[in-house]
């Protein structure tokens, strides 16, 4: 390295590092090539490391979470069923030590509670009294992770789960006033734990529309009332259908009525955390292909360049007596430093993007805190991955050196048809502009390149279009899933009430037009398979609430025991419109036929009508209803409703969008996250194919200082190309965009709610419009080294 002076600017001389190591003069002659455009090359290697760091970190930090979920699932011994079932009064402790294969158990008591917190509603609460609280407990541990556990003198005592203190501000030592059990105790928090069954934060399924905070979960010490659960554990490789049986079988024996069994993967809260695990999967995928053709597009587009650019060169080498194939053999030393130089770099991005997409996804759904590890798997797909995107180029390079011979590789093609003159007279004729004309004439020069960066440009705005599309669909597709329907608010009561209850509360409030609604829980049997469901019953004569119906019709008068199921539900029971299950609630079994398959973000959603809601429950009693009131009278309305006792939340159309909007974080935040690593990818996609474009044509720059234009004429004439380029890219994006946003909400409908893709002017915009600034801008470096190539002697005259 020497420093030298030109003119009034320092100038760093790098010399080639191939000289001073002890190669072969072909391998010194590649290595000398490469450090030729070693610009270039290292523009290659950003696109194909963040495509390495994209795999690597993306699909890291999706292990890192299941390796998390699996390891405090093991370490809290999470139940493999669970048995609920109404108590009887007086009953005793029921008993199931005789079960084959059960190596634990235990007994417990949950129930709903509720506590006022400073500042805010009323939380509801799922209130467990049981022996995890205390240390040594063997099935569905609690682990500490603030305070400590209770100690069995501590009467007074509670543990709280990890998103209550997160969501609602709970800490160790605050002082608790908790309904449940038609009674209220004050609790003083001993600590802070997470809970194997609750890993992410629970939303109360009771609720019309529920929030992933929208619940919190209380642990006490064994209460002396009777129990209404009890969890089991069996031997490694025990049939949990037939250990269900027996759990049954037994719990008939000791006369527990009502009596139900669920398998770990059947339970609610089990079956959330999946679904919002399969929602990370959804988008990775998508952004790690983009990543990959677009590294292995540029390194195709790249070798092509350098051969190319190199063809007199080997010709040379041809000449003098090397073969073809040695000559291929010392290009692949360059291929693998590049190869090298990019696992490393994108070993270091893998882990700045493994912990951004972990982090964020695990805040977004309540998470613990999971330590990321890079996955030894992942990384020995990336590095093979890398190999064959390198791979790639290197055969296009390799295949035109085979088939260049000496005479072919010092010739090069010049345009003496017509078209090229008809295109100039064309041009003159139609731009005065001396500039204007030369940066279209550059474009039409040399089409196949024009084209390739173009579509480059369409690639790099359209995949960060498309995640902002994706984005702005989804806040739209819940909005209007909101709008759709005919009610103006929803209420939830405390408790259930009577419709002679309800009437007086909307009375009291002011409410004249209001239509019942029944919250319950059961399950569905179909052959093998059980599954639990959250039934919401509706009156079919006030169709208020709409759904998004994917297959079949609603609920009716005429069909009283008709539903319409959530797709992933009806997917895993492999029903369809027409078919019949067996609907088991409270201890009785009911038939049940599917009319509908609707789309919904909560697993095991089911619709229903009041009547048979009703059936299920037992009673005639409501859980909430759906409110009608004038526009003006809205924010009143709900003020009124919310300062009743008996209502536990009212909510508008836009509370209700937020809460939705919220409890769809983790799709949203991804979608951020993807449209921000898209937009680092376009900008090294474009950078690579932009630069080789204008700098390929430094030649016939340098032909206009030559004939004296001036630097400013020159550098417009490079900015205008950039320019054109771009418009045509952005043209070509706009389809590109609207193509790969459909692909994405389709993904995140198999695995959330249904999607639609609606077409909006602000993506396209807070996209383009940078865009179409940047591109130009972009341009200015290089118009800056052609300009610099030349003798700024040639410019004297001043032309342009």
């Amino acid at each position: 390295m020497r420093w030298r002076y030109r003119g009034w600017s320092l100038m760093i001389q790098i010399h080639n590092p191939a000289r001073v190591l002890p190669l072969t003069s072909l391998q010194k002659f590649a290595l000398g090539s490469a450090w030729s455009m070693v610009g270039r090359l290292m523009l290659l290697i950003a696109v194909a490391s963040m495509a390495f760091s994209m795999l690597v970190g993306e699909y890291s930090a999706l292990s890192s979470i299941t390796k998390a979920r699996d390891s405090w699932y093991s370490a809290g011994q999470l139940a493999d069923l669970e048995l609920r079932f109404t108590p009887a009064p007086n009953q005793s402790a029921p008993r199931f030590d005789e079960l084959p294969g059960l190596t634990d158990s235990m007994s417990r008591q949950v129930l709903p509670g509720r506590t006022k917190l400073t500042g805010a509603d009323d939380l509801a609460l799922t209130v467990i009294s049981s022996d995890s609280v205390w240390t040594g407990s063997r099935l569905n541990i609690l682990t500490p992770l603030e305070g400590t556990l209770l100690t069995r003198d501590d009467e007074s005592g509670a543990l709280i789960d990890q998103g209550m203190a997160n969501y609602h501000s709970v800490g160790v030592g605050d002082s608790l006033d908790i309904e449940v059990g038609g009674t209220t105790r004050t609790v003083t928090v001993r600590g802070i734990v997470r809970d194997p069954e609750f890993l992410i934060a629970p939303l109360n399924p009771s609720l019309f529309i529920s929030a992933k905070d929208s619940m919190g979960v209380v642990y006490l010490p064994p209460s002396s009332q009777t129990v209404n659960s009890v969890v089991f554990n069996f031997e490694p490789g025990q049939d949990l259908d037939a250990a269900r049986q027996s759990v049954l079988d037994a719990a008939a024996a000791q006369h527990l009525s009502g009596a139900y069994a669920l398998e770990r993967e059947e339970q609610f809260a089990y079956q959330y955390v999946e679904k919002n695990l399969d929602v990370f999967g959804v988008v990775i995928p998508l952004m790690v292909l983009v990543g990959a053709l677009s590294a292995a597009f540029v390194s195709m587009f790249l070798s092509a360049q350098w051969i190319a650019r190199e063809r007199k060169s080997i010709a040379v080498l041809l000449v003098q007596g090397h073969r073809p194939i040695a000559v291929a053999r010392a290009y692949v030393l360059p291929y693998m430093w590049l190869v090298v130089w990019t696992i490393l770099v994108g070993l270091l991005g893998s882990v700045l993007v493994g912990r951004a997409f972990l982090e964020n996804f695990a805040s977004s759904v309540g998470l613990p805190s999971v330590p990321f590890v890079l996955d030894p798997v992942v990384i020995a797909i990336g590095c093979v991955g890398t190999l064959v995107v390198y791979g790639l180029g290197a055969a296009l390079a390799f295949a035109g050196i085979f088939r260049m011979s000496p005479r072919d590789a010092m010739t090069r093609t010049v345009d003496t048809g017509h078209g090229g003159r008809i295109r100039g007279a064309w041009l003159g004729a139609l731009v005065s502009s001396t500039t204007a004309r030369f940066s279209v004439r550059n474009v039409q020069r040399n089409l196949w390149v024009s084209a390739l960066t173009v579509l480059a440009i369409a690639i790099g705005f359209g995949l960060t279009a498309a995640y902002s599309l994706s984005y702005s669909s989804v806040i739209a597709t819940s909005r209007s899933a909101v709008d759709g329907n005919e009610w103006d608010l929803t209420v939830d009561f405390v408790q259930p009430q009577a419709k002679a209850q309800a009437a007086a509360l909307m009375g009291e409030a002011g409410v004249s037009e209001w239509t019942p609604v029944i919250k319950t829980v059961a399950q569905a049997a179909k052959g093998s398979v059980i599954e639990n469901l959250m039934v919401g019953g509706f009156d079919p004569q006030n169709t208020w609430h709409k759904v998004t119906l994917i297959e079949g019709s609603d609920i009716s008068d005429s069909d009283p025991d008709g539903v319409v199921m959530e797709a992933g539900l009806a997917h895993r029971l492999a029903l369809e419109p027409g078919d019949v299950l067996t609907v088991n609630a409270a201890g009785t079994k009911h038939e049940a036929r599917v009319v509908g398959i609707m789309s919904s973000a909560l697993p095991g959603e089911v619709r229903s009508t009041l009547d048979f809601a009703s059936s299920l429950t037992g009673s005639d009693l409501f859980s909430g209803v759906l409110v009608k009131a004038s526009p003006g009278a809205i924010a009143s309305t709900t003020d009124a409703l919310n300062s009743e006792s008996g209502v536990q939340q009212a909510l508008s159309k836009d509370e209700i969008v937020k809460l939705i909007v919220a409890s769809s974080s983790q799709i949203t935040a991804l979608l951020w996250l993807g449209a921000l690593t898209s937009i680092a990818v376009a900008l090294l996609f474009v950078g690579a194919c932009l630069g080789y474009t204008i700098l390929e044509r430094r030649r016939e720059y340098s032909l206009l200082s030559l004939l004296g234009f001036r630097n400013g004429a020159i550098r417009c004439t490079v900015v205008m190309e950039a320019s054109l380029l771009g418009l045509a890219g952005i043209v070509i994006a706009f389809p590109v965009a609207w193509l790969v946003s459909r692909l994405l909400n389709e993904r995140i409908s198999d695995a959330w709610f249904n999607i639609d893709t609606q077409l909006s002017a602000q993506p396209f915009l807070v996209t383009f419009l940078p865009g179409l600034v940047l591109l130009p801008l972009a341009a200015l470096p290089l118009a800056q080294w052609v300009l610099r190539a030349s003798d700024p002697g040639n410019r004297e005259r001043g032309i342009g």
